[in-house]
């Protein structure tokens, strides 16, 4: 299904870890970095010059990594966060950022599993922080986990026409997009560049950055891009199954979710549209009204019997034309996006794989 097949550039040079969100003090100089890469990728995308358009994304998404990272803790952080955002809003170069070398064996699971449970904590987020105790292991990623996830993610087979972009592809308005951005869940995981929501939502206490970024979402909703491969990067998580597999979590570009949020949005009527088949998007408390509608179900009659059945790698299995096609005629406009997102594969980077390990495809 590629329309353009997609060529190895190499494993993009990211920070190796950002914070969750920006501090208080650099947020103004935050906004005016972001209004500015904002303003340069609307810019470049409206030119229509491929490379252009490939650089202006680099440069967006690069920048947490440039102005935000910093591995040495301390309460001088936040100085040293604000004066790195006060020369990249002079348009000085960027620090380069390294890797520091790491002392010492890697943590344990259990402190790990610590850190990610006291970081919930500290975003206020109880349910999430409780999940984490309970969360399955991530996998180290060995040859024989390697293996186990190339197999998960197949390659094409089967036709590859699908149809062709649509004319109506809707408009985010200001109001829309405020409500999307103030919906924003926090603590979700950061794709390969870093970014997060809560970066988002810094950037848009400031006017300038939320027009700009607004208008950046309408510019990449119609999806005429030309392929950029760090935009639809995902950061591969692998986690081990109770009885010894794996299972795959791609995580991908903040950028890209947030469009596709704000896609969503335009569409209020597509999730109910859907009933009864779905109750995953567009339709408040989805799971609860399956799970009560179960449970009133079997308590009903004694004899009325429920079973449960999980389809085997279900989302790498699906076909893309397929899935597009279906798109394309039940909502014409979430189509161009979806389109962009999957007509060619996408490089899923195996977090935590050697320096060299080459990306999975999946398509």
């Amino acid at each position: 299904a590629a329309a353009h097949a997609p060529q190895d550039c190499g494993r993009p040079q990211y920070a190796w870890r950002c914070p969750q969100s920006v501090t208080n003090k650099a947020r103004p100089r935050w906004s005016q970095v972001v209004a500015q890469r904002s303003a340069h990728l609307m810019q470049a995308v409206e030119s229509g010059h491929a490379a252009s358009i490939q650089a202006a994304a680099r440069d967006w998404l690069q920048l947490a990594g440039q102005a935000l990272h910093d591995p040495v803790a301390g309460k001088s952080r936040n100085n040293r966060q604000y004066g790195k955002l006060g020369r990249l809003v002079n348009g000085d170069q960027p620090d380069p950022v390294h890797e520091p070398e790491r002392n010492g064996p890697a943590r344990s699971e259990r402190l790990q599993r610590a850190a990610r449970v006291t970081f919930h904590l500290k975003n206020c987020n109880v349910s999430k922080a409780a999940a984490a105790v309970v969360a399955p292991a991530f996998a180290d990623p060995t040859d024989e986990v390697l293996d186990t996830l190339r197999a998960l993610h197949p390659p094409h087979q089967g036709p590859s026409d699908i149809p062709e972009p649509t004319l109506d592809h809707g408009h985010m308005g200001p109001e829309l997009f405020g409500k999307v951005v103030a919906n924003l869940p926090k603590g979700k995981a950061p794709g390969q560049s870093g970014w997060t929501y809560e970066m988002i939502g810094a950037a848009c206490e400031d006017p300038t950055a939320f027009t700009a970024l607004n208008d950046l979402v309408n510019v990449l909703i119609p999806g005429q891009l030309p392929y950029i491969p760090d935009l639809l990067d995902c950061r591969l998580l692998s986690f081990a199954k109770p009885d010894g597999g794996v299972r795959p979590i791609a995580v991908g570009e903040v950028l890209t979710r947030l469009v596709s949020l704000c896609a969503l949005a335009m569409e209020p009527a597509l999730g109910p549209s859907l009933a009864p088949y779905q109750f995953a998007v567009g339709i408040p408390g989805g799971s609860q009204v399956v799970a009560h509608a179960v449970r009133t179900y079997l308590e009903n009659d004694p004899s009325n019997v429920a079973v449960s059945v999980d389809f085997r790698n279900a989302f790498n299995a699906c076909s893309r034309t397929e899935a597009l096609t279906a798109t394309a005629e039940m909502a014409p406009r979430l189509y161009n996006w979806l389109r962009y997102q999957y007509q060619q594969p996408t490089r899923l980077w195996v977090a935590g794989a050697p320096e060299g390990t080459p990306p999975l495809m999946s398509e």
